[in-house]
């Protein structure tokens, strides 16, 4: 018996994502701005980390749905939309961040830069180079080679967004070419990559495979919910309750990149906080959209649009606070906050929203959270586009 799907349906997750953001805000903000028993309390769970492994959840539950509502039978379509995602916005950020990190240093501010880059960037045109690539997989490597300073620290997620970006245009090509269905395709790259994850995570390796869980288990909400097939369904839902385990078992026993460098680190409160966020996830995936208030479903999605311009430009913003403000408690954090919401809100309305409607002409469709388009009639402009 076929699950059947008749709408690729608005959910509530634009306010969830920016709260994620301003926890990668707030954690790389503790040491400066935040006043100091805030930073005692917090800085163990370390949120913000946790924040980004469930953005990789999120992402991989958003980016699967996608691939299966707007790009069937498009993996290219797919694969250049999802960087153009990434790599405009991570350029003007870089130019950005560039910007506010010279003018500080200009007006002899230069130890608030390094307090939140880590170091004076050089200024150079092999810097700006290299960091501009860096963002892609294999870019650490690149700034290793080069001794190249990152500017923002924060690309190593990108990096691994861009990694699953590229396994899932492998899968859809895959599927494309040997005609099969995108579900069978994509679940067991899904399964296959939880095993390589398992080998790895045996064998004490520590890369991007540590990260396998989180999208598997983003992945496998998806079809656990839109399977097209009850058997379809019973293999997602198990993947599903398996990659979680393994995201918890990750947490509690693995070194990984982002909790390797910090000795105070709580791996059960990062536990805990992983789970009751992922609950709040849960919770916001099966709320009734539809029923929801329209000017509420507008709100999430303006909220939602913030949350990227949030995460690459808050740094920038923090070293600016600091400038600002050299005396860290309340006010220093509360205006840091402010002032990086301000310029991500300035950002949607500016290059991102340039971006969004590139974006759209190679969707095909304007995202509309009040009017969801039925999902065969997607199906079939897909398919349309394709020929």
């Amino acid at each position: 018996m076929a699950s059947v799907d008749l709408k690729s349906p608005y959910r509530l997750f634009g306010g969830f994502r920016l709260l994620l953001a301003a926890l990668v805000f707030l954690q790389h903000a503790l040491a400066e701005l935040a006043p100091a028993h805030v930073e005692s309390w917090l800085r163990p769970v370390e949120a913000g980390s946790i924040a980004v492994l469930i953005f990789f959840v999120l992402s991989g539950f958003i980016v699967t749905e996608a691939a299966a509502y707007f790009y069937s039978g498009r993996p290219v379509a797919f694969f250049v939309n999802r960087l153009l995602r990434i790599f405009p916005s991570y350029v003007i950020a870089l130019l950005i961040t560039l910007a506010v990190a010279a003018v500080l240093a200009w007006a002899d501010m230069a130890p608030a830069v390094i307090a939140h880059l880590g170091a004076l960037p050089a200024f150079s045109f092999t810097e700006f180079a290299v960091n501009t690539v860096s963002v892609l997989p294999g870019g650490k490597s690149l700034l290793d080679k080069t001794s190249t300073q990152p500017i923002l620290d924060i690309a190593w997620a990108l990096r691994v967004e861009l990694a699953f970006y590229g396994i899932l245009f492998a899968a859809l090509a895959a599927a494309h070419w040997f005609r099969q269905k995108a579900e069978i395709t994509l679940t067991a790259t899904a399964i296959a990559s939880l095993a390589v994850w398992g080998l790895s995570a045996s064998a004490g390796q520590g890369n991007m495979l540590q990260f396998v869980p989180y999208f598997v288990f983003g992945a496998a909400m998806f079809y656990a919910l839109h399977h097209q097939t009850s058997r379809g369904g019973m293999v997602a839902k198990s993947l599903a309750a398996m990659s979680a385990v393994c995201c918890i078992i990750a947490l509690l026993t693995h070194e990984t990149a982002v909790f390797a460098a910090d000795a105070a680190h709580d791996r059960t409160g990062a536990a805990v906080v992983f789970a009751g966020l992922t609950v709040t996830w849960l919770v916001l995936l099966f709320l009734p959209t539809e029923k929801m208030p329209p000017v509420l479903v507008k709100w999430d999605k303006r909220l939602g649009e913030a949350t990227f311009p949030l995460y690459l430009l808050h740094t920038a913003m923090s070293a600016l606070t600091t400038a600002l403000i050299p005396d860290r408690g309340w006010l220093a954090l509360g205006v840091g906050m402010m002032l990086s919401l301000a310029v991500s809100f300035l950002a949607v309305v500016t290059y991102e929203k340039a971006i969004g409607r590139l974006r759209t002409r190679i969707r095909g469709r304007e995202l509309d959270p009040l009017n969801a388009p039925p999902v065969a009639h997607m199906m079939t402009e897909a398919k349309a586009a394709a020929i």
